[in-house]
């Protein structure tokens, strides 16, 4: 007697469950093809860029802490921990580096003395700077899998291919996902911890529980990446009650839920997300217990409360930033409105209007089956909406980074939106958008960070609106020593506010102003020779005023290294 092959699906031939699903196979090689595109972008500039600005001190900061474990330098550095130790925990294997404590100016808390020790005079730059950014690298990856993910389970595995493909080649996700700073680490676990908390009315009480669990751990993992990250609990909370309400009404399908059970399950709730997150972030400083200033009594977790006295005097003293010509110390509200428009590639504008033009007729014709899915919405509007809100009383527009976390939602609100239209030139109209957005961004590599879109005139136009983290962050070093090899030049003229130390790159240099270290200089009537000079410090946000550089801005420049 033969056995019939067992169909789980009667209305479908048993046969048919042994043919090969070509199109999931397809769809799962290019998930891998648009992941690895995302790395290998990525991987071109780790290895070609020499150390930045700012990947100096997270490295040193990152190392002392290691090596120490001593959080000391944290409120210097006014950021956490987290991103820090990940960066530098390679640098571990590296024999040759200095013990933080024997360097002159540890007691001291002197963050300058210890990154240049550890960083910037070490003969070995490129080791420093492989060996710290690969950890961030990988994390930008993780993140670029949660936006499919993601995107994928609120509209289709097509939708999610889309958000990952806007991922995989957007230049600031790329250029900033690929050095060591908190900015990408903050947002791969800001996206996690909502993704997880969207995920807690999907599952039955124990999984629920499950998930916020994980939410909760996310997010004081969140909160040890970068300070801005405690923006999520108010978000966190807001939807935890949110969720609880709906649990209410649907469980015992009430028209209006009662209050006190509302109350009993958000309380609920809360503890199971605020309770993990408040131990994450004392773990994450040894469970030390110390002093704060102005507190009588010593508390958990002192460093982080510091970081955030440190982080709220920077603030009001600003940052020196330059606009479209002009200079602050306090920025301006519309610095990030403006950054947004000239350094977002132009067809992910225009993607992100016709979704928002799509969205709009939906919900005009959808308003009721659009308050029932209210609830799958919030996770992915209300965070980057407030996150954009705020950007607009901050007074320090020190650049485009800050705006990161906002990109996560806005290509999986695009795809969703996207997967409502099913037109054949809709269709045709994203693909043509994708295409211009890859050559955009490839036109660019191995230096995303000097992206600028048509709009701003292009990369090598981008000196006249943005400087600083947005175009030249002391990433050519390596470029100028191969340029000067090439052109026969033994010395050059060396302008940057970045500390970093040309002689590491093999690069005689001496310095000029605004570095402590320059030589003799005349601005109106310079000594002949080569001078390489940062854009950043041509427009003169940290040069020693405005018209250092005057006559070197009326000047055509031998050339333009990285863009």
């Amino acid at each position: 007697m033969s056995e019939k092959p067992y169909n789980s699906n009667p209305g479908t031939r048993a046969g048919d469950r042994l043919r090969p699903d070509w199109r999931a196979y397809g769809a799962q090689l290019l998930l891998l093809a648009l992941l690895l595109a995302y790395f290998a972008q990525g991987l071109a500039q780790v290895t070609a860029a020499s150390i930045t600005f700012d990947e100096g001190p997270h490295l040193a900061i990152g190392y002392a802490t290691l090596r120490t474990g001593d959080f000391r330098l944290q409120p210097v550095h006014v950021h956490p921990p987290l991103a820090n130790v990940l960066a530098a925990a390679p640098l571990l294997l590296q024999p040759d580096l200095p013990n933080p404590r024997e360097i002159d100016g540890w007691e001291l808390n002197s963050l300058s003395a210890i990154t240049d020790a550890v960083v910037w005079q070490y003969p070995h730059p490129r080791r420093l700077a492989v060996a710290g950014r690969l950890p961030i690298l990988l994390l930008s990856v993780l993140l670029g899998a949660l936006v499919y993910r993601w995107s994928a389970d609120l509209g289709a595995r097509r939708a999610g291919l889309l958000a990952l493909a806007l991922c995989a080649f957007d230049p600031n996700l790329i250029a900033h996902g690929s050095l060591i700073t908190t900015d990408m680490a903050a947002v791969c676990f800001s996206v996690a911890v909502l993704y997880t908390v969207s995920r807690r009315g999907s599952e039955k009480a124990r999984e629920r529980d499950r998930w916020l669990l994980a939410a909760g751990v996310l997010l004081g993992l969140a909160q040890l990446a970068k300070v801005s990250a405690l923006m999520l609990v108010p978000v966190v909370g807001l939807l935890l009650s949110v969720e609880s309400y709906r649990l209410q009404i649907e469980s015992y399908k009430l028209q209006v839920a009662s209050w006190k059970r509302w109350l009993a399950q958000f309380v609920r709730h809360a503890l199971w997300v605020f309770l993990p997150a408040i131990l994450v972030v004392w773990a994450g400083y040894g469970f030390e217990v110390g002093p704060v200033p102005g507190l009588p009594f010593p508390v958990p977790a002192a460093t982080h409360l510091k970081i955030f006295l440190a982080l709220r005097e920077h603030y009001a003293l600003g940052h020196p930033t330059f606009l479209l010509g002009r200079l602050n110390d306090h920025g301006w509200w519309w610095y990030f409105p403006v950054a947004f428009a000239l350094k977002t590639p132009l067809p992910t504008l225009i993607l992100a209007l016709w979704a928002g033009l799509c969205m709009a007729f939906y919900i005009t014709r959808n308003l009721p089956n659009v308050k029932r899915q209210m609830s799958k919405w919030l996770p992915v509007t209300l965070f980057p909406l407030l996150y954009a809100g705020s950007t607009l009383f901050s007074t320090v527009n020190i650049g485009y980074r800050h705006l990161l976390p906002i990109l996560p939602f806005l290509y999986i609100g695009i795809t969703s939106c996207k997967s409502q239209v099913k037109s054949y030139i809709s269709q045709i109209t994203h693909y043509g958008l994708l295409v211009w957005l890859l050559l955009g961004t490839l036109a660019t590599s191995p230096y995303p960070l000097t992206f600028f879109n048509e709009l701003a005139g292009g990369p090598e136009n981008g000196y006249r609106s943005l400087v600083d983290s947005n175009l030249d962050w002391g990433q050519n070093l390596w470029d100028l020593k191969s340029w000067m090899d090439d052109n026969a030049y033994k010395h050059v003229y060396y302008a940057h506010y970045s500390p970093a130390r040309p002689a590491a790159y093999g690069i005689h240099a001496d310095f000029l102003p605004p570095d402590p270290r320059a030589v003799a200089f005349t601005s109106w009537c310079p000594e002949p020779g080569l001078y390489a000079i940062s854009a950043t410090v041509l427009q003169g946000p940290y040069a020693p005023d405005r018209n250092t550089y005057a006559w070197f801005r009326a000047q055509e420049p031998a050339a333009r290294l990285g863009n």
